[in-house]
C-alpha cells in the first residue's frame, strides 16, 4: 500500500511542479516581449496574453508593474485614466482590507495592465510594494535577475477568504550582471497570479486520490504561515483559507521531522518551485485499502447486492399489502366525502325551513306594531277631537271642528282594518268600534249646545277605550307569541350550523387521515423502491464496468501477445540468422558482406529497442512516472537531426524540412519531444509510397510551437481517426505493413505532457498530416 501511496505522491507532485512550471514559461515569453519591443502598450499586453490564459486555466491574472517615482505619479494616473479608467488611482491596503490611496513614497510598483480585467478590477493600480509580502517577493526577484515565487498571500481582488501566491519576473534595460546594476536598470516586473486552490485542483486531473487526504505547506515561510491548502477526500474539495490553517496547525507541524500521532502509511514529499520550498504531505484515510482486499470488496459487494434484492423483495411485498388496504380505504374515503355533503345538504334545508320561519315572525311582528300603533293613532285622535270641542269654540265653527274628526278617524279606521283583515274576532271589535267613534264625535258636537248630554257622552268614551284595549291586548300577546318564536328560530340556526359544522369538520378530518396515511405509504413505498432501484442500477453499472474491463484488459493482453510474437519475433529472428551467418561462414565473406549482415542486425537492434522504449513510455506514463522535464531547445538544428537519423535509419532521402516565422528558443522536453517526432515520421515513411516525400515543418507561433508531419500514403479512414491514439489499435487499411498500434499512443501521451494538441488530417489515398501544438 505504500508503495501505491509513494506513486501518488511523486504524480501529484508532478503535477505541480508542472503546472507552476508552465507559468514560468508564460512569464518568460512575456519577458522576451518586453525585450525586443520598445514599447509595449495595453493592447499589445492583452493580445499576448490571452491565448495563453486560454491554456492555463489555473492562472488568475497576469499583471505588469512599472517601476514608477514619486514625482511621476500625477502624469501616470492621468494616462490611465484616459485610456478608459477615470477612477484609476495608486492605491494600498489597510488593515481591515479596505483600498485607500496610496501614502507618499518615493517609488511604487502599481499594476498597471492587468488580464483578464474582469474579476481583477479591483488590482488595477494597486502598489504591491505597500505589503510586506509582496516587497520581499519583489525585491528578491529584482537582486537575483530570477524568477522568484511570493509567500502565501490573500489576493487584492479575492472576494473570499483563500490564499494565493504570485510568481514574478524582472524586467531591465539591458542586461545587468551585479545587483547594483539591476536595481539601477529596473523597468518593472512581470507577474502571475495564482490561487493555490486553482493550482491544486488542475494537479489533481487524471490523479485517483480516493480515500486519500493531503496537506501542501511552504517550508520556507514561518511554520504559523507554511499552511497552503489541503485536499478533502470524502468531499472532494481543496480548501485553502484561516479556518482550515487553524485546524491543520492544531494537529500537524510541518517544522518537525516527525509528525505527531501518524503512522507509517503516511507519505511526503518535498520539492522546489522556483526560489521557495514547498512540501506535500499524504494521510491515507482508514477507508483507504490496497489491491489485496479487492477481492474481499467485490465479494462484499456481491452480497450487497444480494441484500439489495432482498429489500427490494420485501418491499414488493408490503407494496401488494399496502394495496390491498388502500382498496378498502378508498371506499371509506368516497363513502365519508359522501356522508359530508348529506350532512351539509341536511343541514341547509333543516336551516332553511328555520329561516322561513323566522321571516313569518318578522312580518308578524311588524303586522302587530302596525296595528298597535294604528289603536294608539286613534284614540289619541278621539281624544284631541273631545279636546277641541272642548276649547271656545264659536257656534259657526263647531261643523268645521266635527268635519275635521271625522275626516282624521276615517283613515286610520281604514289603516286599522287592513292591519287586522287576517283576524275575524279583530274585525269583530273593529266593526263593534268604528260606529262608537262616530257617535260619540256626535254626541261631542251637541255636548256645546247642550250640556246635559255630557253623561251620555262618557259612557260612550268607556265603551270605546275597553274595545281599544281589548284590541291592543290581543295584539300585544300576539307580538309577544311572535318574539317568541323568532328566538327560537335564531337558536334553532345557530344549533344547527354548530353542529353541522362540528360534524363536517369531524368527517373532513377522518378522510383527510385516510388521504394523508395514504399518501404517507405511498411515498415511503416509492422511496424504498427508488433506493432499492438506483442501488441495483449502480450495481449493474459497476458489475458492468468491471466486465468491460476485464474484457479491455483481456483485449489488451491479447494484442499484446500477438504484437510481441510478430514484431518481436522478426527483429529477433534477423539478429539470430544475421549472427549465426557471421559465425559460420564469415571467413569467406567479403567486407561489404559482413557490413550488411551487421547493418540488418542494428536495425533490428534498433526496432526492438524502439519497441521496448514506446512500451516503456507509455508503462511510465500510466503509472505517473513519465517526467516532463523541459528545458531550452534550439529547434532548427534539433529537428534537422531527426530528419538525418530517420534518412539514415530508414534510407529514405525524401525527408524535407522547412522552418516558418521567428526563430526563438523553446522550453520543451527534448527526449519526450524526440519520441513525438520519430513516431510521426516513421509512420509517414512506413505508410506512403518509397519514391514519395515527407515533409516536416516548424511553425513559431506567439505562445506556442506548432510541428507538421505530412505525408501522401495511404491516409486513415475517417472511421477510424477517432481511435488512432488508442493503445495497440490500427486502422483497418494498413493491410500487411508490420505495425505495433503503439505509436500514436505514445505521441499523444508526450503532447499532453507538455500541455498541447494533437490533430489529424487525412483522407483515404491522398495522405496525411499530424500538427503538434505545444505552447510556451
Amino acid at each position: 500500500m505504500k508503495t501505491e501511496l509513494q506513486e501518488r505522491a511523486d504524480a501529484l507532485t508532478a503535477n505541480l511542479q508542472r503546472s507552476i512550471d508552465a507559468c514560468f514559461e508564460v512569464l518568460r515569453s512575456i519577458g522576451q516581449l518586453y525585450g525586443s519591443a520598445e514599447w509595449v502598450g495595453r493592447q499589445d499586453f492583452e493580445r499576448f496574453v490571452q491565448p495563453v490564459l486560454r491554456r492555463h486555466a489555473s492562472i488568475q491574472a497576469l499583471e505588469w508593474l512599472p517601476r514608477l517615482q514619486e514625482c511621476d505619479r500625477p502624469l501616470f494616473e492621468q494616462t490611465i485614466q484616459a485610456e478608459g479608467y477615470p477612477n484609476f488611482q495608486v492605491t494600498e491596503r489597510k488593515a481591515n482590507g479596505q483600498l485607500i490611496r496610496a501614502a507618499v513614497r518615493p517609488e511604487y510598483f502599481p499594476v498597471a495592465y492587468v488580464e483578464p480585467l474582469v474579476g481583477n478590477e479591483l488590482a488595477l493600480g494597486f502598489d504591491l510594494a505597500s505589503d510586506a509580502i509582496r516587497r520581499t517577493a519583489l525585491e528578491r526577484a529584482r537582486d537575483t535577475g530570477a524568477i522568484a515565487i511570493s509567500g502565501r498571500v490573500e489576493l487584492v481582488q479575492e472576494t473570499q477568504r483563500q490564499f494565493g501566491f504570485l510568481v514574478i519576473l524582472p524586467i531591465y534595460q539591458g542586461l545587468p550582471e551585479t545587483i547594483p546594476e539591476r536595481r539601477d536598470r529596473l523597468q518593472g516586473f512581470v507577474l502571475g497570479v495564482f490561487r493555490v486552490a486553482d493550482v491544486v485542483r488542475a494537479s489533481l486531473s487524471g490523479l485517483n486520490l480516493d480515500n486519500i487526504n493531503f496537506f501542501l505547506c511552504d517550508k520556507s515561510d514561518q511554520p504559523d504561515e507554511a499552511f497552503l491548502a489541503t485536499y478533502e477526500a470524502q468531499s472532494k474539495r481543496v480548501l485553502s483559507s484561516p479556518a482550515e490553517e487553524q485546524d491543520f496547525q492544531k494537529h500537524y507541524s510541518f517544522g518537525q521531522e516527525k509528525l505527531p500521532h501518524q503512522d507509517n502509511s503516511i507519505c511526503s514529499r518535498s520539492f522546489t518551485i522556483a526560489d521557495r520550498h514547498w512540501s506535500l504531505l499524504l494521510l491515507p484515510t482508514s477507508a483507504y485499502v490496497d489491491r489485496e482486499e479487492l477481492y474481499k470488496q467485490s465479494r462484499s459487494l456481491a452480497d450487497a447486492a444480494t441484500a439489495e434484492a432482498e429489500k427490494l423483495k420485501q418491499v414488493l411485498l408490503n407494496l401488494q399489502q399496502t394495496q390491498a388496504r388502500w382498496f378498502l380505504e378508498k371506499r371509506l374515503i368516497a363513502g365519508g366525502v359522501g356522508l359530508v355533503f348529506l350532512v351539509l345538504g341536511s343541514v341547509n334545508l333543516i336551516a332553511h325551513r328555520s329561516i322561513t320561519r323566522l321571516t313569518a315572525s318578522t312580518t308578524g311582528m311588524e303586522r302587530n306594531y302596525s296595528t298597535l300603533a294604528n289603536l294608539s293613532r286613534l284614540l289619541a285622535i278621539a281624544t284631541d277631537a273631545e279636546t277641541r270641542l272642548d276649547a271656545e269654540v264659536s257656534a259657526e265653527a263647531l261643523p268645521a271642528v266635527a268635519e275635521i274628526g271625522v275626516g282624521a278617524i276615517a283613515p286610520e279606521v281604514a289603516s286599522l282594518r287592513q292591519s287586522v283583515a287576517l283576524d275575524a274576532a279583530q274585525q269583530s271589535r273593529l266593526d263593534l268600534l268604528e260606529p262608537l267613534i262616530a257617535r260619540r264625535v256626535d254626541l261631542l258636537q251637541q255636548a256645546r249646545l247642550q250640556p246635559e248630554s255630557r253623561a251620555s257622552d262618557r259612557q260612550l268614551q268607556r265603551q270605546i277605550q275597553r274595545l281599544i284595549g281589548e284590541m291592543e291586548q290581543v295584539e300585544r300577546s300576539r307580538l309577544q307569541q311572535w318574539e317568541m318564536q323568532a328566538a327560537a328560530s335564531v337558536r334553532s340556526i345557530f344549533l344547527i350550523n354548530i353542529g353541522g359544522i362540528f360534524v363536517s369538520a369531524a368527517l373532513l378530518v377522518w378522510v383527510y387521515s385516510l388521504l394523508h396515511r395514504q399518501i404517507n405509504e405511498r411515498q415511503q413505498v416509492e422511496v424504498a423502491l427508488f433506493e432499492a432501484n438506483s442501488q441495483l442500477e449502480i450495481e449493474v453499472q459497476a458489475r458492468s464496468a468491471e466486465l468491460a474491463q476485464t474484457r479491455e484488459i483481456s483485449d489488451l493482453k491479447q494484442r499484446l501477445f500477438s504484437m510481441v510474437s510478430h514484431e518481436f519475433r522478426t527483429p529477433l529472428s534477423t539478429i539470430l540468422l544475421s549472427t549465426q551467418l557471421l559465425s559460420g561462414s564469415s571467413e569467406d565473406w567479403t567486407e561489404e558482406k559482413k557490413r550488411k549482415n551487421l547493418s540488418r542486425i542494428q536495425s533490428a537492434a534498433k526496432t526492438l529497442a524502439q519497441l521496448l522504449n514506446d512500451i516503456l513510455t507509455l508503462n511510465r506514463a500510466e503509472a505517473g512516472k513519465l517526467e516532463f522535464r523541459p528545458e531550452p531547445l534550439d529547434l532548427e538544428p534539433f529537428c534537422q537531426q531527426m530528419v538525418d537519423e530517420m534518412q539514415l535509419s530508414t534510407g529514405r532521402s525524401q525527408i524535407e524540412f522547412t522552418q516558418y516565422g521567428h526563430v526563438t528558443q523553446a522550453h520543451l522536453d527534448s527526449k519526450l519531444l524526440h519520441s513525438i517526432l520519430t513516431n510521426l515520421l516513421a509512420n509517414a515513411v512506413k505508410y506512403s509510397p518509397s519514391d514519395s516525400i515527407v515533409l516536416l515543418s516548424l511553425i513559431y507561433n506567439p505562445g506556442s510551437v506548432v510541428f507538421q508531419v505530412k505525408d501522401y500514403g495511404i491516409g486513415i479512414p475517417p472511421e477510424d481517426q477517432q481511435r488512432i491514439y488508442e493503445t495497440f489499435y490500427r486502422s483497418k487499411n494498413v493491410g500487411d505493413i508490420a505495425g505495433t498500434g503503439l505509436g500514436l499512443a505514445v505521441v499523444k501521451t508526450c503532447v499532453d505532457l507538455h500541455g498541447g494538441q494533437v490533430s489529424v488530417t487525412s483522407a483515404i489515398a491522398t495522405g496525411t498530416t499530424f500538427t503538434v501544438t505545444l505552447p510556451q
